[in-house]
Parts: C-alpha cells; sequence; structure tokens
C-alpha cells in the first residue's frame, strides 16, 4: 500500500469515526447510546493523534532502512528466526 493509500485509508477511518459518532448522539438518547457517541469522538481524535505522531517516525524508518539495507536484512532475518524458534518451542511444549 502507497503512502497515498495509506493516507486516504487513515483519512477515510477518522471520518467514519467521526460520522459515527454524529449519528450516535443523533439518535440515541440513552446512556449506551451517549457513551457510545463519545467513545467513537474519542477514538477519531486518538486516530488524528497517531497519525500526526507516527507519520516523522515512518519517514525516519524508511530514511534509515534505505541507508542501511544490509543491518535491515539481518535484523530481519533475526527476528524471523527468533519467532521460528518461539513457535517451534511453544508446539514442542504443547505436545
Amino acid at each position: 500500500m502507497s503512502a497515498t493509500n495509506t493516507d486516504a485509508h487513515e483519512d477515510n477511518v477518522v471520518a467514519q469515526l467521526r460520522e459515527m459518532g454524529a449519528h450516535l448522539a443523533k439518535e440515541g438518547s440513552d446512556a449506551t447510546s451517549r457513551a457510545a457517541a463519545s467513545l467513537a469522538h474519542a477514538a477519531a481524535d486518538l486516530a488524528e493523534q497517531v497519525k500526526k505522531q507516527a507519520t516523522p517516525v515512518i519517514q525516519k524508518a524508511g530514511k534509515e532502512v534505505r541507508e542501511h539495507p544490509v543491518s535491515t536484512a539481518a535484523i530481519l532475518a533475526a527476528s524471523i528466526g527468533l519467532i521460528g524458534y518461539a513457535f517451534a518451542k511453544s508446539r514442542h511444549h504443547a505436545d
């Protein structure tokens, strides 16, 4: 997924959360509906905050990967190895 597609998807998620919150606030009169509307608004606000804070981190990570491809490949291989080892150990204990 390209950066443009990701941004559009994130914006769509935020818009849908805001729309859901507005709908729940308008249509709901009981405490559960009001709580759901508040939760939807809070989730939309959180999604916007995460996007703003994550963008520089993602850009920095991309830069590091481009500048150090061999180190990135070694870290990836080690991570896959650790996951495989953990999976094998968990299957061994399950038997």
